[in-house]
């Protein structure tokens, strides 16, 4: 079809001109090309195309040519069905021997950017070049801009960018290599309130965040994502947040003084102490009165070894309860492949999140136990050389219950862990300090502050009979008073599980319950902590 009234608007240098064998009137719609037509290589093979006749001269036209398989290395083609006088010229009479250009014309630069406002793939720009789209959202397959090259888009997914400078936005998928970023601007989120407490901070609404109120109290940072920041990065990939904390007086800071835990957690699961590494060695212990404290926390994404499953296994379990059965299940399976397969009593909430949302074979293993609890006689007797262990989620700034507990069914003699009041002391009575408990025997008031978010406690017996609690796998206590007495081997999870008057059923989240005959090592603890929790964090505090 004829391509008419276009304003002019020429594209040459593409290739070298050819000639006009024979003249034409300005009706012929036959014409004969010669020349060094051989540089056109399959110019027409694809859709028709445009020549300018006699090209700068003021009797230039521009005329269109259907797509045909054109042999253009023979010198001398013959184009039928020509369209003349196109693109805002008129079509005249044209002399043997005028020249005949290949040209782009303002249609062909419509329809590109038509393409350009839609869909591009595998696009390539040379240095000097720009490529602009008026889009709302592009989608690109594989686009290379080379260096020096301008890119101008609103939105660019799944690219990579490789120099030049660019305008938009970036989607999560997409790369820029040694790029030059020019007039750029940083997203800011105001909160109009003062932070206390757990302080979720989300890195997909922006990663500045400013608390414009006055800081009320002692806080925690938990830095997480749209669904989960672990599956966002990866191996050797890290994300920097920086929180603005306006101050009043009396100023408050981050949750000082915790043993084995940081004030920093990933995804609601809290980062060992010894994983957080505070600019001048220590996190700070006050704030700025009347000022505004600036907090830069960097997570780094770095596998310390093997998976969790696998050392786990490695370590030849007694019992193994992953937690991820499927909602109205009535057992909990035993991995350690011995058989021990719990029973569940109660209301126990299976399919809850986990504590492990960036390693797919362990994600989502837990159960609420909120009103139930699992049993399993496991057949463990002993008062030396046991470990015990599970990862948990403190619901809220004080809790009480059981967590853990190897017990006699009878009378309850044994021993195990939860969460109480340490004035108490014991795990009746609300609180956020770990206690261990020897069941008819003695309460273990450890001392130790637990923050609300994941935690991993393994409470060991060595050869004595001696405790030790570690927590987000540090040892962060122990003690050489009476030992426990001899349980019968019944493992509860969630709950005391003796009678309904002391069953002590821990309200929030528990996955992944470990039971071994053995004592297992300040290293050994240490590795399984950092399997699962595989981040190194920056964090520093600046003040003005």
């Amino acid at each position: 079809m004829p391509r008419t009234s276009y304003s002019q608007n020429t594209y040459v240098g593409g290739a070298p001109a050819g000639t006009l064998f024979t003249g034409v009137a300005s009706g012929v719609t036959t014409i004969t090309i010669t020349g060094t037509t051989s540089a056109w290589n399959n110019l027409g093979t694809s859709g028709g195309f445009n020549l300018a006749l006699n090209y700068g001269q003021t009797t230039e036209e521009k005329i269109y040519c259907p797509a045909g398989s054109y042999n253009w290395a023979s010198g001398s083609v013959t184009i039928s069905g020509v369209s003349r006088g196109i693109d805002g010229t008129t079509a005249q009479l044209q002399l043997a021997g005028v020249s005949a250009v290949p040209i782009l014309t303002a249609v062909d630069l419509t329809e590109a950017n038509l393409l350009v406002s839609q869909t591009l793939s595998n696009v390539t720009t040379s240095s000097g070049q720009a490529l602009v789209s008026n889009g709302t959202t592009l989608t690109y397959g594989n686009i290379t801009i080379a260096s020096g090259t301008n890119i101008s888009f609103p939105i660019i997914t799944n690219s990579t960018i490789r120099g030049g400078t660019t305008s938009g936005t970036l989607d999560t998928n997409s790369t820029l290599v040694n790029p030059i970023l020019q007039a750029g601007y940083e997203k800011i989120n105001v909160v109009n309130a003062g932070v206390n407490g757990t302080t979720t901070i989300s890195t997909s609404s922006g990663s500045v965040w400013y608390y414009s109120s006055a800081a009320t109290g002692t806080f925690n940072l938990n830095i997480t994502s749209s669904g989960n920041l672990g599956p966002t990065l990866t191996t050797g990939t890290a994300i920097t947040t920086t929180i603005l904390t306006k101050q009043g007086s009396p100023a408050y800071a981050t949750t000082s003084g915790l043993l084995g835990s940081s004030p920093i957690s990933i995804d609601n699961v809290v980062i060992s102490s010894g994983q957080v590494y505070w600019q001048g060695g220590i996190a700070p212990g006050s704030g700025n009165a009347n000022g505004i404290d600036i907090y830069s926390v960097t997570a780094l994404y770095s596998p310390y070894g093997s998976s969790y499953e696998t050392q786990v296994a490695a370590l030849s379990p007694r019992a193994w309860y992953k937690l991820g059965e499927p909602a109205g299940s009535i057992t909990a399976a035993d991995s350690s492949g011995n058989g021990y397969t719990g029973t569940v009593t109660g209301t126990v909430n299976f399919g809850q999140s986990g504590p492990f949302p960036y390693l797919t074979t362990v994600s989502g293993f837990n159960v609420n136990a909120s009103s139930g609890y699992i049993t399993s006689n496991t057949g463990v007797t002993a008062t030396t050389n046991v470990s015990m262990g599970a990862w948990f989620n403190m619901p809220a700034a004080t809790a009480s219950g059981i967590i853990l507990m190897l017990h006699n069914a009878a009378t309850s003699t044994g021993y195990g862990f939860g969460i109480g009041s340490n004035s108490a002391p014991n795990a009746d009575a609300l609180g956020n300090t770990l206690q261990g408990l020897f069941e008819l025997t003695r309460w273990i008031p450890t001392g130790v502050v637990v923050t609300p978010g994941w935690h991993f406690v393994v409470m060991t017996l060595d050869a004595s009979g001696y405790p030790r609690f570690y927590l987000d796998g540090f040892q962060v206590y122990t003690d050489t008073g009476t030992v426990a007495l001899a349980p019968t081997g019944i493992l509860s999870i969630g709950s005391d599980a003796v009678s309904p008057s002391f069953q002590r059923i821990f309200p929030g989240t528990i996955s992944e319950v470990i039971l071994f005959t053995s004592t297992l090592s300040a290293a050994q603890v240490l590795s399984l902590y950092q399997a699962g929790v595989p981040y190194t964090v920056l964090a520093s505090k600046t003040t003005f």
